[in-house]
């Protein structure tokens, strides 16, 4: 939508640009320069709508994350027991590391299946 609004007013602002190289009020010369700039400006925003576009994209994915996270959260808020199906809607991978002779220890790493 940013991208249509973008394209909108460059074409207004060119064809106001180019009304004005035709009666005289700007020379030639100032004419090319002025839609150098302005091309490279509207080129510089629509890589900038592009990027915001992105990170919308990107935020609504991480919504989504955190809703669907709150809602295992809620689901198993009072449980009594622990079982397999639990585990797997909590744990995506569990990572054991070798036995520590000196400390009698391992290190283990748990990969969540979302961020808390």
């Amino acid at each position: 939508m940013l991208q249509g609004i973008v394209v909108w007013n460059s074409y207004n602002y060119y064809r106001n640009l180019f009304e004005e190289k035709v009666k005289g009020v700007i020379e030639e010369d100032m004419f090319q320069l002025m839609s150098k700039d302005y091309f490279s400006e509207i080129e510089n925003m629509m890589k900038r709508i592009e990027l915001i576009d992105t990170e919308i994209e990107n935020l609504k994915i991480i919504k989504d994350d955190k809703k669907e996270a709150d809602e295992i959260l809620k689901k198993y808020k009072h449980i009594k027991e622990l079982n397999k199906v639990i585990i797997d809607e909590f744990i995506d991978k569990v990572y054991i590391g070798n036995y520590d002779k000196t400390t009698k220890t391992r290190d283990i790493e748990i990969e969540w299946n979302f961020e808390f």
